[in-house]
């Protein structure tokens, strides 16, 4: 679920960036008449990183080709959540996330490290709040869109009890549980990786529907910098 909806969900759309003097930014694709710039994705890479605990320059042209990709699905997605409603993103749900971002993340637990942290990344914390806020609300709009329509039978519950959970209990050395005791927690995880598997299905229809130019070959592998 996580992989599937880590969207990279920063798209603030610039004309021109200051990195060593003025720079001409560069659009690196164009998704249905909407540009996404070079400065969009090296902000979102530093981004990822940093929540992921690494240093940009750690990332492989790989992962930053992932990262690309994430950019152009997150703007199919935001095509489709216009008009759409769902429940608001309130300031404290942004904080809470952001709390156990910074737990997650080794060096964040001081506010001194943390600040330091963002600033090696050369990342402000008001724009990872504005990341946490926009996957907040895809979220929200893909779990309304798709929970709906997904059904998780007993059978599925038992099946997933007795091959996947009960194994794994065994492997950690836990007392197992009887299964009307996880049953509910069961039936949460398979509804969400049903769910994941609907949403990556819908992605590629939309990216097959969609107009997706990319005028010169992204670079496989941007300089990003680690100012530490």
């Amino acid at each position: 679920m996580r992989r599937c909806f880590q969207l990279g969900l920063l798209l603030a759309c610039m004309a021109m960036m200051a990195r060593a003097g003025e720079v001409l930014d560069r659009v690196v694709a164009i998704v249905n008449n909407t540009p996404i710039f070079q400065s969009d994705w090296e902000l979102a890479l530093r981004c990822e990183a940093l929540l992921d605990g690494r240093g940009p320059e750690t990332l492989s042209s790989t992962e930053q080709r992932e990262v690309f990709d994430r950019l152009v699905d997150q703007e199919l997605l935001r095509e489709q959540m216009r008009g759409y409603m769902i429940t608001t993103v309130t300031e404290e749900d942004v904080n809470a996330h952001l709390k156990e971002v910074r737990q997650q993340i080794e060096a964040g637990g001081t506010d001194a490290q943390w600040h330091d942290q963002l600033a090696k990344a050369d990342v402000s914390e008001e724009e990872i709040k504005s990341r946490i806020r926009t996957q907040l609300e895809v979220l929200r709009f893909l779990d309304s869109r798709f929970r709906p329509s997904v059904r998780v039978d007993y059978r599925a519950i038992q099946l997933y009890y007795r091959e996947q959970f009960l194994p794994e209990l065994h492997k950690q050395g836990g007392q197992e549980v009887p299964m009307s005791e996880v049953a509910p927690k069961i039936r949460e995880i398979l509804t969400q990786q049903r769910i994941s598997e609907q949403v990556a299905a819908w992605l590629q229809t939309l990216r097959e529907q969609a107009d997706i130019r990319i005028p010169s070959a992204p670079k496989q592998e941007l300089q990003v910098v680690d100012k530490k």
